[in-house]
């Protein structure tokens, strides 16, 4: 059984583009990652006991280890008709390593600024709702007042016509 060159070359060229899809996938998910644990004022929660960054790491992981081993046995159901070569699997781990070390320090690093620069246009963009929530809380709390008010002078005023009633005619029976 011989296996065309050109087949190898074309599965070892593949199976590198799948590993820097990988790569650029483990970037997003750190980015989403960052996003769902940071904090305004101290940064990210990195690899602290927290449940909250303990829960976005593992799904994180989950999800990233289970849509790596689809892409693995569909790369090599693909490129190799079936048959594991380890010519697939090592190509997409040197395709992920060589865009780690390229690619993947450079995204890491903008994860916070691009998470900060997310946050502030959301702040941006949530400030007139916030203001118009603002307002009604306002509005809504001297309405609430108003009533109070109403339902107490209505009460006071009910409970003077009952005295005046006492005086007048006695206490009823």
């Amino acid at each position: 059984m011989t296996i065309d060159p050109l087949a190898l070359l074309r599965m070892f060229v593949v199976s590198l583009l799948c590993g820097v899809v990988l790569e650029v996938l483990w970037e997003c998910l750190g980015f989403l990652g960052f996003a769902l644990r940071y904090r305004r004022q101290g940064g990210a929660v990195t690899f602290d006991d927290t449940p909250v960054s303990l829960i976005v790491i593992f799904i994180k992981d989950v999800f990233f280890f289970t849509v790596a081993g689809a892409v693995m046995a569909v790369l090599i159901y693909w490129a190799n008709d079936g048959q594991f070569r380890m010519l697939a699997p090592a190509g997409a781990a040197l395709g992920f390593y060589i865009c780690y070390r390229t690619l993947g320090r450079l995204l890491s690093k903008l994860n916070e600024a691009m998470v900060k620069l997310l946050y502030a246009a959301l702040r941006m963009l949530v400030w007139p709702v916030r203001k118009l929530f603002a307002a009604a809380k306002v509005l809504t709390g001297k309405v609430i007042l108003l009533m109070r008010r109403y339902r107490m002078k209505r009460y006071t005023l009910r409970r003077i016509r009952a005295t005046n009633e006492i005086r007048l005619h006695g206490r009823p029976n």
